[in-house]
């Protein structure tokens, strides 16, 4: 049985994750169903598109662009190498999306980097587990009128720093 490029396309198309490929100008060749889902924006919209052109805004933890300076997308071509990382884009509305990104150098048969393969996964759920952590840690270690660190802080946090202080 032989597998042709339609087959693929399909399989690719029914990815709850966004895939889109970049060619080395990072221009996008192709926008999956998860990706149109994950950004609003249609592959219509995107085809043909660098990403670099603000389309995405790409923004780190700290909520820095990477678009323009420090994309991943064009570390990963320039070195090669596969890249993983937790970010933001910003979604067709205007808000942000939380996704894992994972990033594949696509290479030609002379081992030359030709493109990119860019997985974004939906980080939602993560994101708003790791947000939650942080409000019930700060409910259990701050007093509510005065924001300052109580007993119970104190009690389990100076134990720590003076530990971390002589080693």
């Amino acid at each position: 049985m032989k597998l042709d490029d339609l087959f693929f396309r399909e399989v690719l198309d029914n990815l709850y994750e966004g895939v889109y490929f970049v060619d080395r100008d990072h221009t996008i060749l192709y926008w999956n169903k998860g990706a149109e889902r994950l950004t609003g924006y249609s592959s219509t919209e995107v085809m043909g598109v660098p990403c670099w052109n603000q389309l995405l805004m790409h923004v780190d933890t700290n909520g820095s662009g990477l678009c323009l300076n420090g994309c991943p997308l064009h570390k990963s071509m320039k070195d090669g190498v596969l890249s993983e990382d937790d970010l933001y884009l910003r979604h067709k509305n205007g808000h942000r999306v939380p996704v894992r990104m994972r990033i594949l150098p696509v290479r030609s048969t002379d081992g030359n980097v030709i493109g990119a393969i860019e997985i974004l996964s939906d980080n939602s759920e993560k994101m708003h587990s790791l947000e939650t952590i942080e409000d019930l840690q700060r409910k259990v270690f701050l007093d509510p009128l005065t924001g300052l660190a109580n007993r119970r802080y104190i009690n389990t946090g100076l134990p720590a720093r003076f530990d971390e202080m002589s080693r």
